[in-house]
């Protein structure tokens, strides 16, 4: 039970963590989604200095070739060495001492955050500091500081950096006294302007009140959390300086990147990815090509969840471009050992999802298989089903046709028993007629002529031709397709023609009572009225002109098997 609430709770927090997380990387995405915005109004800003350089006398292509230096400082190692080259040439070329000086530290810490420390370190220490005045020794001071902060990184050892970390100290302390006491005596402006030896002319390093508060808050910062990263008051002057501070100046994404870190220090990790996303953020607006948050930020979601590996990766692939575009080997070599990290996870990342997307493929696949093999089925039985919903209704119709040769059939022996019944109705009143008589004749003692009326030829005609002609009716009725079936017996030239629709020929009527299975030549001889050899000489006859003689009787007998 208690796992089981572990994990719950476990879940919940990571949920939470997810909602508390997308919101920033979405607003930061939608930052790096306009970073091809920010880097044309850098640019419209570099092509109306240059446009401005073409048309200035010296005096003012010196401090312009100075602004652009600032401009391209964290922008383009490359264009900002240029340009600062050109303002020491000119500086030079005037005998402007303060403005060569000034050029000289510039470049210095061009170079130091190139990867240049040596070489910056030896342009510095070729600089008389007895004769900079204070606004001057507080950029050199800030120049040294970055320098031993770059350095120091670079080397990230446990012998040369606490040496360089403790020179970097060193000269905080010195800007920060040096920018303390310009403000102290420069109380209305408290800006930064460095002198050229024009009295006419100056270096705008922090142009507003503002700018030069923002910068001593940041310096304050840095030095507290140096000398102890769990002081409160560190994060107290970061703060003050975003407040002092715009989000498209290099100092805001200073101070927020110093918050995040005092934030990382104490575990606030919700506290430490706002600052860290905000850093980033202002890197891109700035823009500055000489950026660390954004590489710290990959890192921080690829350690904290593998499942951000795809985001890491494309953070990182910004930073490297950010690197080499400013040419920054610091910040390269610090790429490059964790790009291969997180590309390489990207990459199993991806490869797991490609095998998963294959597996479920192959599932779908086979899915749309059965699913093709299943509609073939049921088309095959619907097909079947058709053909048997047809075949039954075959059936059906054939039943029902057999049906109604049935009733027709059940109608027609129902009126022949109604004709046989009359036949036996007419006999047996001829017999009671026939009674009377002999009676009657009897008692008047008529014998003789009772004897003469019935040795009469003329009554056993009479006889005979009612019988015929009722038989005749009555079978014709039931079976009226049985002379047409029975020349299908006969030759050609001996076919059958009745003489009319209702009456047999002597020959027809003998076989249509064989037919009716009187077979017996005696019994159909007394149902005629003829002798038995007359009958068989009937019978001779008709089979005499039948196409197979030998079985024409008992073809006879197979004639109009279904009464129609």
């Amino acid at each position: 039970m208690r796992t089981i609430i572990a994990i719950l709770l476990t879940a919940t927090c990571l949920q939470a963590y997810a909602d508390n997380i997308q919101p920033l990387l979405q607003r930061l995405d939608s930052y790096l989604g306009r970073r091809d915005h920010y880097m044309q109004a850098k640019q419209h800003r570099l092509d109306s200095l240059k446009a401005l350089l073409a048309r200035q006398d010296e005096a003012g292509q010196l401090r312009t070739l100075w602004t652009m230096g600032q401009e391209y400082f964290t922008y383009s190692y490359d264009s900002a060495i240029v340009y600062s080259q050109r303002q020491m040439q000119l500086a030079a070329k005037l005998h402007d001492e303060q403005a060569l000086t000034i050029g000289r530290m510039h470049q210095s810490l061009l170079m130091a955050t190139s990867g240049f420390y040596s070489q910056a370190d030896a342009s510095m220490c070729a600089i008389d500091t007895t004769r900079l005045c204070k606004e001057t020794r507080f950029y050199y001071n800030y120049t040294m500081t970055w320098l031993y902060n770059y350095w120091s990184s670079y080397c990230a050892d446990e012998h040369f950096a606490p040496q360089l970390s403790d020179k970097r100290i060193t000269y905080l302390s010195r800007a920060l006294s040096s920018l303390s006491s310009i403000m102290a005596s420069d109380t209305t402006q408290a800006s930064v302007a460095l002198p050229s030896s024009n009295a006419s002319s100056s270096y705008q390093l922090l142009s507003t009140p503002r700018e030069t508060r923002a910068y001593y808050y940041y310096l304050l910062a840095e030095k507290i959390f140096l000398a102890d990263a769990n002081d409160k008051r560190s994060r107290k002057y970061y703060a003050m300086t975003l407040e002092n501070a715009h989000i498209n100046e290099r100092v805001y994404a200073c101070a927020a990147y110093g918050l995040a870190r005092c934030y990382k220090q104490t575990g606030d990790t919700d506290k430490y990815l706002q600052f860290l996303v905000d850093a980033a953020i202002s890197d891109i607006v700035c823009p500055l090509k000489e950026n660390l948050a954004l590489q710290e930020l990959s890192m921080y979601l690829f350690n904290r969840d593998r499942d951000y590996a795809e985001r890491a990766a494309r953070y990182i692939n910004y930073s490297m471009e950010d690197a080499q575009f400013y040419n920054n080997r610091l910040r390269i070599i610090e790429i490059s050992k964790i790009l291969p990290v997180i590309s390489t996870a990207y990459q199993q990342k991806i490869s797991r999802q490609e095998y998963a997307q294959r597996w479920v493929l192959l599932l779908v696949s086979l899915l749309a298989l059965t699913l093709v093999l299943l509609l073939f089925y049921l088309r095959r039985q619907n097909s079947k089903l058709c053909l048997s919903r047809q075949e039954a209704r075959k059936r059906m119709e054939e039943m029902e046709a057999l049906n109604c040769q049935l009733e027709m059939t059940n109608r027609k022996r129902e009126t022949y028993l109604r004709l046989f019944m009359d036949i036996s109705a007419a006999y047996i009143h001829k017999l009671a007629e026939y009674r009377k008589l002999v009676s009657r004749k009897i008692k008047a003692n008529q014998s003789a002529d009772l004897l003469k009326q019935i040795n009469s030829y003329r009554l056993a005609e009479e006889e005979a031709t009612t019988f015929n002609t009722r038989f005749d009716k009555a079978f014709l009725e039931l079976y009226p397709n049985f002379v047409s079936e029975l020349n299908l017996l006969l030759t050609a030239d001996n076919q059958i023609q009745l003489p009319t629709a209702t009456s047999l020929t002597t020959e027809v009527r003998i076989y249509a009572l064989m037919r009716l299975g009187v077979t017996e030549s005696q019994k159909i001889a007394t149902l005629l009225f003829y002798s038995p050899q007359t009958v068989y000489n009937y019978k001779t006859a008709m089979r005499n002109k039948a196409k197979n003689r030998d079985t024409f009787e008992e073809d006879v007998n197979h004639l109009c098997k279904i009464i129609v």
